[in-house]
């Protein structure tokens, strides 16, 4: 494929992200890489493939999960494009994937094969030291979350999830109030890793709370719901909201 070509075919925004890096790599190492298209629902890599590309999504957004100990799938975290997966394990030599990559829409991604980042990423060391820190802020980040689920209850944690849906939907401003949350029962104890019965009482006690709505099954949350939730999440510390 001819990247720079396909490029120009993105959103302003993501195309100068991502032109940002790709106009460094040397041109016989694009000349290598391949578009892949996912419809909503395919998964691209499974936890534990081999390592064999460093994928860029460029449109749509994904959804990464893994497996505890105990067998159970949970979500690391969701993106939009423009974003790079399989560049820490590249980078740290690692021969499997840590984690399972799902579209979450229809999705167009960048295949770089291994080799070719590799040898692009060590002789360009101001790209390697860039690209490193976004890992481990992006690790950072997630060990953060990963820390405070394991402390939360079920209800902190879907607070916490309906809040974060809710903004994301602001600064990509597509909110529609009242906003309805299209996820369902399982798809939400699947991001909080809890089950289904814990996330039924949870939406019950925020119902009482007066932070979220349901209609036709839906969690519909008004914008003084939200602002409610968002209230409860910074200041839970002190109000004791959910002592």
């Amino acid at each position: 494929m001819n990247v720079l070509t396909y490029l120009d075919s993105l959103d302003s925004d993501v195309r100068k992200k991502i032109i940002k890096w790709a106009s460094r790599v040397p041109a016989n190492r694009l000349s290598h890489c391949r578009q892949i298209r996912l419809n909503s629902g395919q998964t691209l890599v499974h936890m534990l493939d081999r390592v064999d590309n460093v994928y860029i999504l460029c449109r749509g957004t994904v959804r990464t999960t893994s497996h505890n100990s105990a067998g159970s799938t949970y979500v690391i975290d969701e993106y939009h494009a423009p974003v790079a997966f399989g560049e820490m394990e590249v980078i740290s030599e690692s021969s499997f994937y840590l984690g399972s990559l799902t579209a979450t829409s229809g999705c167009e991604f960048i295949s770089v094969p291994r080799e070719d980042y590799l040898q692009w990423i060590r002789s360009d060391p101001e790209a390697l030291l860039a690209r490193s820190r976004w890992i481990i802020k992006n690790l950072t980040r997630q060990s953060g979350y990963e820390r405070s689920l394991l402390t939360w209850s079920g209800t902190k944690r879907l607070m916490y999830m309906l809040s974060e849906l809710t903004r994301d939907q602001i600064h990509r401003g597509v909110v529609e109030w009242p906003f309805t949350v299209r996820l369902t029962r399982q798809e939400l104890a699947d991001k909080i890793g809890t089950s289904t019965k814990t996330v039924a009482r949870g939406i019950d006690e925020l119902k009482a709370r007066g932070m979220v709505s349901v209609q036709h099954g839906k969690i519909v949350i008004t914008e003084r719901q939200f602002q409610r939730l968002d209230d409860a999440m910074k200041h839970e510390g002190e109000t004791h909201i959910l002592d």
